[in-house]
């Protein structure tokens, strides 16, 4: 009887271990630990732009002595509904959890507990209605790596379908593994997913930048503005080419300043102990057209001899073209290296970055693209540093604080290079197209007044903008007027100067390619050290004209001065305005150059005198 007793209560602990285990969230099978199956995942994107999904697994039960009786699914994205869950085509128990951006699945097998040895096909259907975004003027999908466990990634097999109207996609990240055929897209990846459909990107900007001047004497500083890339557009609805930019207000200033790399800037004066917002309001246009020719002088900087950089350069050195060579280096620096989402720059630190490559230090993202450029001119290529502000994804990091990356030329093309953003966000970014980020500018080591949007030097905040959803904008490309206000009289042969007024109430910076003076050309009138003067929109912009003469010092009367300004950018007309000035002969100078000429004959005069004079001799008597 005791026995039978002993018997009985072994049996009933056995039932109740083998119903009592479960699987744990985030997907940890104890069968699947070591060597997890890949997850099926298809996505089928309807006309209304909802998504039915259908998640696949195969699960198999390593464990001898227990069987497994729940399975919890963690997926990194929002879903709706789950319409069904199946266990080799038999249903089964499902519980849905739903967060702000997870969801988990919750599934119980009961009496269907999978055997020790046991595979079993899970297939979970399901509704997401926020998963795809449908904003500035594209749809995109956004995917985080979805994880086996804690610690391992799984690697995720993915269908995704498509209707007709979305056309082609622009950006698919992962490209390997990828076949992209009509309105299907297959791919398999171990990280993050993004695809964007669309060739053309609208987005409204603000920007607002508080700047101080503590000091006791005035000082002009500057303020960083998207770049342009300046096509022949008619219309701001159209496609644009690269990225064009049209202004719906800007706070009121002198006037512009651009540099050789075509970064624009509003050129600002504080007074002593003065405190100024800057804002500007401005309608942005990317699209996949992107083609900038423009690159910098080296930057000089070396791979310095560290066993860090000796795998780099055997990186570099390896078999391949440059275009493999820069990518294994790419992924070899996010395998190795971890980030810090503080991007603020200390040049004065930045040959500590080969020590930090020794340790575990963490690394932004304009010390990666300090590396990826060092390489890049080991190489002999032509490399860029721009920076600027993230579009998509939304809400994953901070789109409105300044971010850096990279670009080097291989081939005549241009190659995006981003490490830091792939070691946070899990995504290939490596030759993408950059559809998905607003440029500012181009940075070079040269340009000492460019502080990267407030990322380099003594500033204490970043300049951050508000991106949102793009406005329908009017263009308004010929609002142009330019006037002179110049002396009534003048002497001639002197120097004279004068103000120009240009008022551009238009959606455009006014960019100028040739300035005339009466057909002669006087561009280097706007010329401010390295950089050159330009005119902002929606006001008024003065400069100064100086060292303006008449040459001929004897011209007695009035003259016609026309000016005449050409637009770099062919959306804006050419203008020019004209100014009399009664121009006077300056008798002042008559009469130096007269007395001049006197002196000259009477030297002359003397001269051929002692010449023409004959010699006496003088005879001394013994």
């Amino acid at each position: 009887m005791f026995k039978r007793y002993k018997d009985y209560k072994k049996i009933i602990i056995m039932l109740l271990l083998g119903t009592s285990i479960f699987i744990i969230p985030n997907i940890k099978l104890y069968a699947q630990e070591q060597n997890p199956s890949p997850y099926y995942v298809e996505l089928n994107i309807r006309t209304d732009k909802s998504i039915e999904g259908v998640f696949e697994i195969n699960l198999t039960n390593s464990d001898k002595n227990n069987l497994i009786n729940g399975y919890e699914l963690n997926l990194p994205f929002k879903i709706n509904t789950v319409t069904t869950a199946q266990m080799d085509g038999r249903n089964i128990d499902k519980n849905l959890v739903i967060g702000n951006d997870y969801s988990d699945i919750r599934l119980s097998f009961f009496q269907n507990a999978i055997k020790p040895s046991q595979t079993v096909k899970i297939k979970i259907n399901f509704l997401a209605n926020e998963l795809l975004s449908s904003k500035y003027g594209v749809e995109y999908l956004y995917i985080p790596t979805i994880k086996s466990n804690h610690t391992s990634n799984s690697n995720v097999i993915y269908k995704i379908r498509y209707p007709d109207s979305f056309n082609l996609p622009t950006f698919i990240s992962p490209q390997e593994n990828l076949a992209n055929n009509a309105n299907e897209i297959n791919l398999s990846t171990t990280q993050g997913l993004i695809i964007i459909w669309g060739d053309q990107l609208l987005v409204n900007l603000e920007s607002s930048f508080k700047i101080e001047n503590k000091d006791n004497r005035k000082i002009n500083t500057l303020v960083g503005l998207p770049y342009e890339d300046n096509g022949n557009i008619s219309n701001v609805n159209q496609p644009a080419n690269g990225q064009t930019v049209y202004y719906k207000s800007m706070s009121n200033e002198q006037n512009g300043l651009i540099d050789e790399l075509e970064n624009n800037f509003i050129y600002s004066a504080l007074d002593p102990n003065q405190t100024k917002e800057i804002k500007f309001n401005a309608r942005i246009n990317l699209s996949t057209n992107i083609y900038n020719d423009i690159y910098p002088q080296k930057y000089g900087w070396k791979l310095k001899d560290t066993d860090q950089t000796g795998e780099m350069l055997k990186i570099l050195n390896s078999e391949g073209d440059n275009l493999q060579r820069l990518k294994s280096l790419n992924n070899y620096l996010i395998s190795k290296m971890q980030v810090y989402p503080d991007e603020t720059i200390d040049l004065n630190k930045i040959d500590s970055i080969w020590t930090k490559l020794e340790g575990s230090s963490k690394f932004n993202s304009f010390e990666l693209c300090y590396l990826m450029i060092a390489a890049s001119e080991y190489l002999g290529l032509p490399s860029r540093m721009d920076y600027g502000y993230l579009i998509i994804p939304e809400g994953i990091v901070n789109n409105g604080s300044p971010h850096i990356w990279c670009e080097v030329k291989i081939n005549g093309k241009d190659v995006l290079m981003d490490p830091y953003l792939e070691t946070q966000l899990h995504i290939n970014y490596f030759n993408q197209v950059p559809i998905d980020r607003i440029r500012f500018g181009i940075w070079h080591p040269n340009q000492s007044y460019n502080n990267i949007l407030g990322l380099l030097g003594d500033f204490k905040s970043k300049s951050t903008v508000k991106i949102s959803q793009a406005e329908n904008l009017s263009p308004d490309l010929k609002n142009l007027s330019l006037s002179l206000n110049f002396p009534s009289q003048a002497y001639s042969g002197e120097f004279y100067s004068g103000i120009m007024s240009v008022k551009n109430n238009s959606n455009k910076i006014l960019i100028v390619k040739e300035m005339t003076l009466n057909d002669e050309s006087v561009l280097r009138q706007l010329k401010l050290n390295n950089l050159t003067i330009s005119f902002l929109p929606q006001q008024n912009n003065t400069t100064k004209l100086n060292y303006l003469r008449e040459k001929n010092f004897l011209y007695d009367g009035d003259e016609t001065l026309q000016i005449r300004l050409t637009p770099q950018s062919k959306e804006l007309s050419i203008i020019s305005t004209t100014n009399v000035i009664n121009f006077l002969p300056d008798k002042r100078l008559l009469i130096l150059i007269l007395l001049v000429v006197v002196l000259i004959i009477l030297i002359l005069m003397i001269i051929v005198y002692r010449i023409s004079k004959p010699n006496k001799i003088y005879l001394k008597p013994w």
